[in-house]
């Protein structure tokens, strides 16, 4: 059976953390361990989150980013795979079944993803006269990807001091080395919509074009410009 550590990266994330932690705790296949990495958070909540669970490892560092924050959850990590959740989204109890039973059913397999599903954050909060559409969407995002141990160390971690786009960057360093990939045709994430990642990935799109840009140069066998 292949042992798989989940990775939650959190920085002040409110009463979001608790509700992500209970849908990975309530997989019908239990990680080995969950590593929450709290990276530098000021609002308590991460203590709160995480008292009175069993098999939480919390690993407190200086603010650092979400790309630290994501290597410092692997580095701790012993499992053969990884899977890296944000504090504000939401695993469905098959998550891991589903992705470890593709990765399993070929042993050649080093990475497998699955369907997002995207909701708006009941609270609200978004801009005003801003409307989101809900939907299900093949993606490749860390909540949705689970990834051999061996895979990640071959490419290397996250870039330290991105902020936007540091997981689309990895995958395509990853892609760079052929590894064989599955694909789950089942929600795996539940991705919430709320004001503080909307805000966030607004003001990320010129960091999106870099990360464009170095995977075209990347393709060209070049440095970006």
């Amino acid at each position: 059976m292949i042992s798989v550590d989940v990775i939650v990266p959190a920085y002040n994330p409110g009463g979001l953390l608790s509700e992500a932690l209970d849908s990975i705790q309530a997989q019908t296949y239990p990680p080995a361990r969950v590593i929450v990495v709290d990276d530098g958070s000021t609002d308590g909540a991460v203590a709160g989150a995480v008292a009175g669970r069993p098999n939480i490892t919390v690993i407190r560092q200086r603010n650092g980013g979400v790309s630290v924050s994501r290597n410092t959850g692997v580095a701790a990590s012993r499992a053969d795979a990884i899977l890296i959740v944000d504090h504000d989204d939401l695993l469905v109890p098959n998550s891991i079944a589903s992705l470890v039973h593709a990765m399993e059913s070929d042993p050649q397999v080093r990475m497998c993803h699955g369907l997002v599903q995207e909701f708006v954050d009941s609270r609200g909060g978004l801009p005003e006269g801003v409307r989101v559409t809900e939907r299900t969407l093949p993606a490749r995002l860390s909540g949705c990807t689970l990834v051999r141990r061996a895979l990640w160390d071959r490419v290397g971690g996250c870039v330290p001091g991105m902020t936007q786009g540091e997981w689309i960057d990895w995958i395509d360093r990853a892609m760079m080395l052929s590894p064989k990939v599955a694909v789950v045709d089942e929600v795996i994430l539940r991705r919430r919509i709320h004001a503080n990642n909307f805000t966030r990935a607004t003001a990320g799109k010129v960091q999106y074009l870099d990360v464009a840009r170095a995977a075209l140069a990347r393709k060209r066998g070049g440095t970006p410009s």
